[in-house]
């Protein structure tokens, strides 16, 4: 747990695979979760614009690892995802 100089916590959660160390954070008071290159939500190579979905395979060191990772994700009680690409997305299930 990242503890920020504005009250802020942040959970580290290892999502392994778009590179080896990459990371997303979850912040749980707020119910957000910040995704960098695990989950985006637009690409230039992508046609689904505002829907979360990952980049294609060739993006990722480890494309089954990026899989995986992702699966964690779901998993996350969030309302709100920020991603590395695309806009931000309201979930309506969080």
């Amino acid at each position: 747990m990242l503890e920020l100089s504005t009250g802020h916590r942040l959970e580290v959660l290892p999502t392994p695979g778009h590179t080896t160390g990459h990371a997303c954070f979850f912040e749980p008071d707020a119910e957000v979760l910040i995704t960098g290159d695990a989950l985006v939500s637009g690409h230039a190579l992508l046609d689904d614009e505002g829907e979360l979905q990952q980049l294609p395979a060739f993006f990722h060191h480890d494309a089954a690892g990026a899989e995986a990772s992702a699966r964690r994700l779901s998993l996350c009680d969030a309302r709100w995802v920020l991603p590395g690409h695309g806009p931000a997305l309201r979930l309506s299930g969080g």
